[in-house]
């Protein structure tokens, strides 16, 4: 047995797939070969890895379900087999491989495929409802920050004939800037809606992308941890390149320390 004949092996050595005789060859052969004993330890390792690939889930019902049965067809059609015939037993490929009944195999492969995508979608459902706490908690904080007596507050004022409206509340003391639009139509294609604001007439900041859900609604919050000035100018843009402060005003609002 040369090392170019093992190198093909070694994998299915890892996975614990060869015929106990072919294993065992195997592993003689190995030992005495530093060469083809790294990679046997680097096959041994990814295997190792396949089960922390993806996050543990409980299979579903339907799974098991579906394994058990398919197990119980193929023992069925075994046993009625005759005699001499049930020791030829199907091979994946070439001598030495793991012999696993095709409706078995089959089935493992189809109940694998359904659970994957249902773990995917439940990885998604969890994404969507992650995005809306975090959604409910901005305005939740929002609505909080409307509430204290040393909060700021100022409506957006429209720059264009856009029937969209928004307010601002900034409370010096807790450095935040709550900022909310309503009736915010989907930006149109090759464009994005982008707050700015200046502080004391001088310098222009760049706050973030303003994305409206399919109400029409949306919201941002602004660290005003570091605003010293007295007065800010909030103005929303429709921009066409990225970042670009002298895009089209769509709403201005003005803030000023009492």
């Amino acid at each position: 047995m040369d090392c170019h004949q093992v190198q093909d092996d070694l994998d299915l050595l890892a996975l614990g797939t060869l015929d106990p005789s072919e294993a065992e060859r195997l592993r003689v052969h190995v030992a005495a070969c530093a060469r083809c004993r790294a990679g046997l330890d680097a096959a041994e390792e990814l295997v190792a890895r396949l089960a922390l690939a993806v996050p543990p889930v409980q299979a579903p019902e339907t799974l098991r379900a579906a394994v058990l049965g398919a197990v119980h067809r193929d023992r069925s059609v075994e046993s009625a087999r005759p005699g001499p015939l049930r020791k030829s037993v199907p091979r994946l490929s070439g001598p030495g491989r793991l012999a696993v009944p095709w409706g078995v195999a089959a089935a493992v492969v189809i109940a694998l495929g359904s659970a994957i995508a249902w773990i995917a979608r439940l990885q998604e459902q969890v994404q969507e409802l992650q995005q809306e706490t975090a959604t409910m908690r901005r305005r939740t904080d929002g609505l909080l920050l409307f509430a204290v007596p040393s909060s700021i507050r100022a409506d957006f004022q429209p720059a264009t004939e856009l029937r969209a409206t928004g307010a601002v509340t900034w409370n010096p003391d807790r450095g935040v800037c709550y900022v909310v639009f309503e009736r915010l139509p989907r930006p149109e294609p090759g464009t994005a809606y982008r707050l700015w604001y200046v502080a004391d007439g001088v310098r222009r900041v760049d706050a973030g992308e303003v994305v409206p859900d399919e109400a029409g609604r949306a919201d941002l919050v602004i660290d005003a941890s570091r605003w010293r000035g007295q007065s800010y100018e909030l103005v929303l843009r429709r921009e066409r390149a990225p970042h670009d402060p002298e895009a089209p005003a769509i709403l201005i609002a003005s803030l000023r320390r009492p």
